[in-house]
């Protein structure tokens, strides 16, 4: 909060999420030559980090470890609290700037095409591939690059949507927002919750996916074809 995007990007000229940030302000500013150019500069960005390696530092430091069990609960109650409540921002900018009409110009197209492999790219939150693939089809990309993206994508929906299963059983603890006074089954939970948020803030909500797609007993065909039977509506 104490810097403006353009200092995190000039602080930070290699990650893509400042420059998204730099370009939502444009926008929103009217700026669009300032908007066009941080547009140019996501699609050469080499990584997208909001910081959130910091939170998990934190929560697992050995200064917090030694405090109070009060202390170290509320602290890392908040880090983590702030890890799922942080904005993703900036995203509409780019499809704004990428629609079905602007990427049947040439040049547009090419830096939307940059924009699209970017996102797909992004192993940070899980908005991105989804939403490159969404410009992939604005795009036109050949069918059987779409369908494999698509068959990822919804095998990936189909692994998220077992995450409630995988933190909190059948007890449905998930409906109550105070889980340490649940009892044991609850505290369960609560580490459960915390290993989850930490692995996604160290690898990343896609790459976290990912690895437990990996693992999983079902295919990637077979999950994504789940996931399309169970949600007729969705993509």
């Amino acid at each position: 909060a104490g810097i403006s995007a353009e200092q995190w990007a000039q602080r930070d000229p290699s990650n893509g999420l400042a420059w998204l940030a730099v370009a939502e302000k444009a926008s929103n500013e009217g700026r669009e030559g300032t908007k066009i150019e941080a547009i140019y500069r996501f699609t050469q960005s080499k990584q997208f980090d909001l910081g959130l390696s910091l939170i998990r530092e934190l929560a697992e430091s050995e200064a917090l470890r030694s405090e109070t069990a009060f202390i170290a609960f509320t602290v890392s109650d908040w880090a983590y609290l702030g890890r799922v409540m942080i904005p993703l921002n900036g995203y509409q900018t780019l499809m704004a700037y990428c629609t079905a009409a602007t990427v049947r110009d040439a040049n547009r197209a090419q830096v939307c095409n940059d924009v699209a492999n970017r996102l797909l790219a992004d192993e940070s939150a899980f908005i991105s591939p989804i939403l490159g693939f969404r410009l992939g089809e604005r795009l036109a990309w050949p069918p059987v690059r779409l369908a494999s993206l698509g068959e990822e994508l919804n095998a990936l929906r189909a692994v998220q949507g077992e995450t409630p299963q995988l933190l909190y059983g059948d007890a449905k603890l998930w409906v109550d927002t105070d889980l340490t006074a649940q009892g044991a089954a609850g505290c369960e939970a609560l580490d459960r919750v915390t290993a989850l948020l930490s692995t996604q803030m160290r690898v990343g909500e896609v790459k976290e996916l990912r690895d437990r797609l990996a693992t999983h007993p079902l295919s990637r065909t077979a999950l994504a074809t789940r996931y399309v039977e169970e949600n007729p509506s969705k993509r």
